[in-house]
């Protein structure tokens, strides 16, 4: 593969070349770009599907300086025209990246396979057919993969299975990414104004926003919710109430008015307790009972009380 993509520099000659030049082998086509290259090569049908499973090779799909050397040179535009000229299996070739996408690796690799997938412009039969595969990675796949993903299956929402957009809907929904949750709500709206009747089965999957770290998505889910729950059974709108407990406290209020319910309030910090008296602290003395009693423990502190005459309880009266 690296043979090929130094193809297109000046100073790279195959070794057939230059034995053909010392006359030591028969003359072989010179080739001055990488489609040039591939298309000489044996089994290239064969050989192309492997490059799927060897490490590292999407840094060799996405390298940079490729397209300053021409399109022909640039090995997801090469196997993009090699598909087209029926001498790679185009639908391979699709079924291949979101597998390769799924699977996961390093970003830069990632990248790679994600610049083929792009090259290979998907038309709408072609994404219906592999839908529950771009769902999968939707929900599953690296950030950019699922922002593909979500992309491709935006022509044909409304073509997609209602169970299906559903589960799309939910699945990123759930996951932390900011502009994928907004663009999902953004489609599930769009879904709900072209047929209300499907808020029974859509909004408990919008209503799993409610627990997104932003806020903006929270508030957009609850407004989203709040516009339709007139249109869901009973039990639906009792299940996208009890979502709302996710909701910040900000936007607990607007729950409140929007939903028609008592959504409980965050807990404050603990409930003080009672402060125990330091460590080896002694607690203090009960008061005197009477001046006979002050007098007893007075003594008692200074040590004189032994010095002090004996108070009958009617001198005590007198005190």
């Amino acid at each position: 593969m690296r043979q090929g993509s130094s193809i297109r520099y000046p100073y790279h000659r195959e070794i057939g070349e230059w034995l053909a030049e010392q006359g030591l082998h028969e003359p072989v086509p010179h080739h001055d770009t990488l489609l040039s290259w591939l298309r000489a090569q044996p089994g290239l049908a064969e050989f192309v599907p492997r490059l799927f499973e060897v490490p590292d090779v999407g840094t060799e799909f996405n390298d940079p300086h490729a397209a300053g050397f021409g399109p022909d040179n640039e090995w997801p535009k090469a196997l993009t025209t090699l598909a087209g000229e029926c001498e790679l299996d185009r639908a391979e070739l699709i079924d291949l990246c979101p597998g390769k996408l799924l699977r996961g690796d390093r970003p830069g690799n990632l990248r790679g396979f994600l610049r083929l997938y792009a090259a290979l412009t998907l038309g709408p039969e072609e994404v219906l057919t592999r839908a529950r595969d771009h769902v999968r990675l939707a929900a599953d796949g690296a950030p950019t993969a699922a922002k593909t993903a979500q992309a491709a299956l935006v022509p044909v929402d409304d073509r997609l299975p209602a169970e299906l957009f559903t589960e799309l809907t939910a699945a990123v929904l759930a996951r932390p990414e900011k502009t994928l949750a907004t663009v999902q709500l953004s489609r599930a709206a769009a879904a709900l104004r072209r047929d209300p009747t499907r808020a029974d089965g859509l909004l408990p999957a919008v209503s799993a926003a409610f627990a997104h770290p932003a806020p903006a998505v929270q508030g957009r889910a609850l407004r989203l919710t709040a516009q339709h729950l007139s249109h869901v059974a009973p039990a639906t709108a009792e299940a996208v109430r009890s979502a709302a407990a996710a909701l910040g406290p900000a936007l607990r209020p607007e729950a409140q008015s929007l939903l028609a319910i008592q959504v409980p309030a965050e807990k404050d910090a603990a409930e003080p307790h009672a402060v125990a008296p330091p460590t080896g602290q002694a607690a203090l003395p009960d008061a005197p009972a009477g001046p006979l009693d002050l007098a007893e423990r007075l003594a008692a502190s200074t040590g004189a009380a032994r010095r002090i005459p004996a108070v009958t309880a009617e001198a005590s009266k007198r005190i």
